[in-house]
């Protein structure tokens, strides 16, 4: 702001506190910024709400009638926003209602196009590769443990995935000279006993 000798109009440490708080009306897809486009002073939500512009110099605010319509839908995003990040947080990050986190874990989702490997989060993931089957339960001596499959393009990797403290910890089982892309759940008879599909054969 200062090197394009821009200002915030009208400010004490009370109005900024409040004009960042705002800053959950503006955020909510970005209408609040980009309403600044079309604003006759440049301001967006969170400069309205705060009763602020920032202005060039000594800049002045032009009286705006549309502003009090502007303010209803400006808190109405607020509320809105404010609730959607407010549950994202107890829910997700701190489990404190409704889930209780109980594991974290390490690993990394990976898928290969063409010879081109890309990192994907999960729901990526999830939309790329449905109808296949990486990860299913199955009896090892007589007790359920979680396998994952791990498709290398040209090969696959077996991994148990292990609980220890409060980490999902994956130990390699062995590997298979196929790209397997559907894991059945089943029964371990012998050491490499598993009920796989490959989608290619190379």
């Amino acid at each position: 702001m200062k090197i394009l000798k821009l200002r915030l109009k009208s400010f004490d440490k009370r109005i900024c506190l409040k004009r960042e708080i705002y800053r959950f009306a503006s955020s909510f897809f970005y209408i609040g910024y980009l309403y600044a486009l079309i604003d006759g002073n440049g301001r967006t939500f969170h400069d309205i709400l705060s009763d602020t512009a920032v202005v060039i110099k000594d800049g002045e605010i032009k009286k705006d009638e549309k502003e009090k319509y502007v303010k209803i839908v400006a808190v109405i995003l607020l509320i809105i926003s404010t609730t959607k990040w407010t549950a994202d947080f107890i829910l997700n990050d701190i489990g404190f209602i409704g889930l209780k986190k109980k594991y974290i874990s390490d690993l990394y989702f990976q898928s290969f196009e063409g010879d081109k490997l890309i990192s994907l989060s999960q729901d990526e993931l999830y939309m790329k590769t449905l109808g296949r089957k990486y990860t299913a339960v199955v009896d090892i001596d007589n007790k359920p443990s979680l396998i994952r499959i791990s498709n290398k393009l040209k090969y696959s990797e077996v991994y148990k995935l292990n609980l220890r403290d409060s980490k999902i910890v994956g130990e390699y089982i062995y590997k298979i000279d196929l790209p397997i892309q559907y894991l059945c759940s089943g029964v371990f008879k012998e050491t490499r006993d598993m009920c796989g599909i490959s989608l290619r054969v190379t």
